[in-house]
């Protein structure tokens, strides 16, 4: 399969592999966070019942309307990349993710966790839009399927290893918000991360309208040099002539 993207001097596919793995770990860490985000609350659900009296119809919501917003903060992830470019689309919907999943922890009502959630997915669901973009502007092609590999394994981790560690948690200090403070030191890790290694991918490249206005100066710099050239041979003729005639 042929890449699109081309490859310039500025272009990250320059940059020291170690950079390339570190810009891939970021962002498919980001997945998995918001993927365990998702799944781990199942297994905290008699904790949740017990200290905020909701009925197990009302737990449920914890995890069926955050699986909504996560595939529905896809939509919002292009247009803000498109704004602001995707680094900072990025890191912007990662300190959103944190407060929210910091205000879930907090909660004392259950209102606040289930609101707390759903504004959650929205804002941790937004690097699947753009994970795959940033992979391919980061890796060559002989090295593209290799990262994908990486990308995809961790996105898929999410939705096994939250559950795991929920119930971890659930057994071990019998407290569910504490999921929710380890999630929270992840991700302010994950933001830590990025904020230092994850530069913008993105290349823009020249409107038809620049490319027009570049080839216009072209052709009047060529314009210009044909002209010189062809005076000077005027001039180099005339001499010619003149040096002739006093022969």
């Amino acid at each position: 399969m042929s890449s699109d993207i081309p490859i310039t001097s500025s272009s990250v596919m320059h940059w020291p592999l170690s950079w390339r793995i570190w810009i891939l770990l970021n962002v498919s860490f980001y997945n998995l966070l918001g993927n365990a985000f998702a799944a781990g609350v199942s297994p905290l659900f008699s904790l949740i019942i017990q200290e905020l009296h909701c009925t197990s119809e009302e737990a449920s919501q914890l995890s069926t309307y955050v699986l909504l917003t996560l595939g529905l903060s896809n939509i919002l992830a292009l247009p803000a990349a498109s704004l602001i470019g995707k680094r900072y689309t990025i890191l912007i919907s990662l300190l959103f993710f944190l407060a929210f999943c910091l205000w879930g922890a907090e909660a004392s009502t259950f209102n606040s966790p289930r609101a707390s959630r759903i504004l959650g997915g929205l804002a941790g669901g937004l690097v699947e839009a753009l994970g795959p973009s940033i992979v391919a502007e980061t890796f060559p092609e002989s090295q593209l399927a290799s990262a994908m590999v990486v990308y995809v394994g961790l996105l898929a981790a999410g939705s096994s290893l939250g559950p795991i560690v929920a119930g971890v948690v659930a057994e071990g200090v019998n407290d569910w918000r504490w999921y929710f403070r380890i999630l929270s030191a992840l991700i302010f890790v994950t933001f830590l991360g990025s904020l230092l290694m994850l530069p913008e991918t993105r290349i823009d490249e020249p409107t038809p309208t620049e490319v027009s206005t570049d080839n216009d100066d072209n052709l009047k710099r060529l314009g210009s040099s044909l002209k010189c050239t062809d005076v000077e041979e005027a001039r180099q003729r005339t001499e010619g002539e003149l040096l002739s005639t006093k022969r």
